[in-house]
Parts: structure tokens; C-alpha cells; sequence
């Protein structure tokens, strides 16, 4: 080899070495990320429907997602998560409603709404977060499996509780024991599967 080429073939050597190590970085994010990270909790306006507002209310992890958050939602979700006065997490969503930290938003075309209803079997309340969420192209919140299904088919994007509550733990917005009780409400509040809630717990340590 010329020894003149020598800079340029170890320049050449630490550029490739360089490269592999970022693919293999990227390939191992997105692996531990695939079965239930999106990206798209990072966007500052969301859609929310009344399931996971109750859920983000009774787990405390409502008021610290909404610090950089705009929260919408729809005036079936109000209706129905508001329903029963006496209850904290209600009383809770009320007051972020009235400080406007949660904005209610009219879905004026009810033709996807009633579609949704009719062919999808989804109550109201998520027939119109999903229908407002296609409308403005925004990220739907939502854990409730049907609703979520049908923003697979729609192509919307969407996040869940648990993906919220990972992300303020890898942002130090909560500490390892915070994370752990809300992580310990949401499983007593909601339906989660055995191997979502083992990937969770394993994204905590």
C-alpha cells in the first residue's frame, strides 16, 4: 500500500466504525421501542379520549403530563368523563377544563362519527376523539383496544398511558418510586396485558 493513501484508508477505517456503531444504536432503540413507544407523545397538542383522561386523572399522571402539553377533547368526552360530581379525578378534570389546560373541541362533520359507531362498535365518546383526530391529523390518547385498532386502520397516530408515564421517566420528570406507584394505579385502573406491563417494569429500572 502507498503510503501516502495510509491517512486516508484509517480515516476511511474510523468512518465506518463509526457508522456501524450508529446502526447498531438505532436498531437497539427501536427494538426496545416497538412494542408500544411512539414517538409522536413528543407533539404539544394531543386528543384524549374519556377512558385514559379518567385513567390519567385517578393515576396522577394527568397534571404532570399537562405541564407542556395542550390537552383536546370532545364535548361527548367531557360529558362523559364529568359525569359523576363527587369523585376527585372528576372534580380534577373539571378544574383543568375551566384553567382551559384542557380545550374542548366540536366535531362539526358526524359522518365518521356515526360511521365509526356503526361499523366499528366504538362507544361515543372515542368515535368522536377518533373522528376529531383524523379531521385536525393529530395524536389520538388512548388505551382502549378497539379505538386503537381503529387508528391502526385509519392510519392515526396514537399513544398510550403507559407510553406517557415511561416517557416523564426517561425525561426525570419522575424518579424510579414515583413511576413505580403510578405504573402500580394504572394497573389496578386499567386492562393491561401481562407482557405490556413486564415491558414497562423493565424500561423503569
Amino acid at each position: 500500500v502507498d503510503r501516502n493513501h495510509i491517512p486516508y484508508i484509517n480515516f476511511f477505517l474510523v468512518f465506518y466504525f463509526i457508522l456501524i456503531l450508529t446502526v447498531n444504536f438505532n436498531l437497539t432503540l427501536i427494538k426496545s421501542e416497538k412494542l408500544i413507544y411512539y414517538r409522536c407523545i413528543t407533539i404539544y397538542y394531543m386528543i384524549i379520549d374519556s377512558s385514559t383522561l379518567i385513567l390519567l386523572a385517578k393515576s396522577g399522571l394527568l397534571d404532570l403530563f399537562i405541564k407542556d402539553k395542550n390537552l383536546k377533547i370532545t364535548d361527548k368526552v367531557k360529558e362523559e368523563s364529568t359525569i359523576a360530581k363527587d369523585n376527585f379525578d372528576v372534580k380534577l378534570i373539571s378544574q383543568r377544563i375551566k384553567e382551559k389546560k384542557i380545550q374542548i373541541k366540536r366535531v362539526s362533520d358526524k359522518s365518521l362519527y356515526h360511521k365509526l359507531i356503526k361499523e366499528f362498535n366504538l362507544g361515543k365518546g372515542e368515535s368522536e376523539s377518533i373522528a376529531l383526530a383524523f379531521k385536525e391529523n393529530e395524536v389520538l390518547l388512548s388505551d382502549d383496544k378497539k379505538a386503537i385498532n381503529t387508528c391502526k386502520i385509519l392510519n392515526i397516530k396514537f399513544t398510550t398511558a403507559l407510553n406517557i408515564l415511561v416517557k416523564l421517566y426517561r425525561n426525570k420528570t419522575i424518579d424510579n418510586e414515583k413511576a413505580k406507584i403510578i405504573l402500580k394505579k394504572l394497573k389496578k385502573y386499567w386492562r393491561y396485558s401481562e407482557d405490556l406491563i413486564k415491558k414497562v417494569e423493565e424500561d423503569l429500572k
